[in-house]
């Protein structure tokens, strides 16, 4: 009889064990493994450091600022292109091919932004300086509105193929969420993942070739501004909680 209980209590001791190495386990699957909120973020000339962690500046360096927002003291982070300016950007992390990462970030277009002459990038996974980015998402011309479209590429640097995954109106003068997951597939396998929520809807769902397969290991992941040379306008964008995690359990930002 007391050899009968001790069975039963070491078994229920295994057992609390077991639900502890789940619970853990389950608990790291979900961390995040950084999070760029700029809060405590200071700017030098060549990048902004935040939480221990340096992000390079990407062109124009003085047309990018750390402002405070008024109505509830988040900093944020703002990038400004006058006329005859392409490109300002921070570089964020590098995402590695062939595994599957979420990526999270806030836009905010202000109301004052014209129509754009032509294409502006303002986030993209670049894997390669001889190529267009693996996806980017980007603001395009329209007659009255402001539009943005997500796209993707795959194949290789002399031979690939774009793909037109969205394309609709992106409002201004209010703070927009974006979830992103994706697996580049640098095998050109069909092995690729694309899912993109806005504000919690999903508006991309798309499976099979995506990125290069002679080009990076991985992609880099930059916001900012990044813009065809024919753009003749002002414009500014903000953006504010940056995150990348390995896995999700809701498309909340």
């Amino acid at each position: 009889m007391q050899l009968k209980k001790k069975i039963i209590t070491l078994l229920f001791v295994c057992i609390f064990f077991v639900y502890l190495f789940i619970a853990y386990a389950n608990k790291s699957k979900t961390e995040e493994v950084t999070l760029l909120d700029f809060e405590d973020a200071i700017k030098n000339k060549y990048s902004v450091i935040s939480n221990g962690n340096d992000y390079q500046i990407q062109g124009i360096r003085e047309n990018v600022s750390l402002e405070l927002n008024q109505n509830n003291n988040d900093k944020y982070i703002k990038f400004n292109l006058s006329p005859g300016e392409n490109r300002s950007e921070l570089r964020i992390f590098n995402i590695p091919n062939n595994q599957s990462k979420h990526v999270a970030f806030r836009v905010f277009i202000p109301t004052d932004n014209k129509t754009q002459d032509n294409w502006n990038i303002f986030a993209q996974w670049w894997q390669g300086k001889s190529v267009s980015p693996a996806i980017s998402f980007e603001l395009i011309p329209t007659d009255n509105n402001f539009s943005f479209r997500i796209l993707s590429r795959n194949g290789n640097s002399e031979n690939y193929k774009t793909t037109f995954h969205y394309s609709k109106e992106i409002e201004k003068g209010k703070w927009i969420d974006f979830v992103i997951e994706m697996r580049i597939d640098d095998k050109n396998t069909k092995n690729g993942l694309l899912k993109v929520w806005k504000n919690g809807s999903t508006i991309v769902s798309y499976t099979g070739k995506l990125g290069y397969s002679d080009q990076n290991d991985y992609t880099n992941f930059r916001v900012g501004l990044y813009r065809s040379s024919s753009n003749n306008s002002i414009i500014s964008l903000y953006f504010d909680k940056i995150k990348l995690w390995d896995t999700i359990d809701n498309t909340s930002s």
